[in-house]
């Protein structure tokens, strides 16, 4: 996926930027979080796109953006494998994480 190559080396790019210019950290290191959070966006829509059009499941209520990682991290015999399950594990842990603490945009 082209977006998320490109989010990957903006973040790369920007972070040793924000180490070498001091007087101006902050704002690469805004751009970082802003590329981290496309990047995550980037997976959790392509995780969508497996469990709503390839599984055939419906998304929606309070937990919409940690259960495409639960249904993809599951076998569907005949479909599909399972994601790979510790980093589905992992990401679950992240997004419960930040969803979970009110963190938002804004406040990075």
């Amino acid at each position: 996926m082209p977006e998320l190559d490109r989010a990957v080396e903006a973040v790369l790019r920007h972070w040793e930027r924000a180490k070498a210019a001091p007087e101006d950290k902050d704002a690469f290191l805004n751009s970082v979080t802003l590329n981290l959070h496309g990047f995550y966006n980037g997976i959790e829509r392509a995780l969508e796109l497996i469990v709503v059009d390839l599984d055939g499941a419906a998304l929606g209520g309070d937990a919409w953006h940690t259960e495409p990682l639960r249904q993809v991290a599951l076998e569907v015999p005949s479909l599909r494998p399972s994601f790979h399950p510790r980093l589905a594990a992992a990401l679950m842990s992240t997004a419960g994480s930040v969803i979970g603490s009110g963190i938002s945009m804004q406040r990075i």
